[in-house]
């Protein structure tokens, strides 16, 4: 493992590092703030993993009695994240120019190799529907799971923050 670290330069570990770090915190609910700072620290590595930085939210969230204190609670962590941000993108951040390359990023044709591409491309293949109405379907079905997966995990989080 150190070998791998050391050899290779993977930021894995740097991003996994603050999100371990962000779940020792928010063992404690005193230091949900925190937690959200190592895991924005995270998605700074590794933007994917900002998901889980929703999840921290949720839970430090679920953890208070009224709703006042929820609501101030996770607006102080978003104003620490959002201003953690700024201040680790600071040096860096030439607006609009800088936003370019992240947008090419995640706006990727996102279907290269990607097994439910290839289950539209056989369907429209084997139909003779357009190729882009099967994407579209594949998009939808997959965004659509994926909703419904969220609201059951955030009622599983919700329900069980101790």
């Amino acid at each position: 493992m150190l070998f791998e670290v050391a050899a290779n330069a993977h930021n894995d570990v740097l991003m996994v590092t603050f999100t371990l770090l962000a779940f020792v915190l928010l063992a404690r609910p005193s230091n949900a703030v925190l937690s959200s700072a190592s895991f924005t620290l995270g998605v700074l590595v590794k933007y994917l993993s900002g998901l889980g930085l929703v999840w921290v939210y949720v839970a430090a969230a679920a953890r208070t009695t009224s709703w006042r204190s929820r609501v101030f609670r996770t607006a102080a962590m978003v104003v620490v994240s959002v201003l953690l941000v700024l201040a680790v993108a600071a040096p860096w951040l030439e607006l609009p120019d800088s936003l370019g390359p992240l947008l090419d990023e995640t706006a990727g044709v996102g279907y290269v190799n990607s097994i439910p591409d290839s289950l539209a491309l056989a369907v429209a293949d084997r139909l003779s529907a357009p190729v882009e109405l099967t994407r579209t379907l594949e998009r939808l079905l997959a965004l659509g799971s994926f909703i419904v997966y969220l609201i059951w995990e955030w009622r599983r989080v919700w329900s069980e923050a101790t």
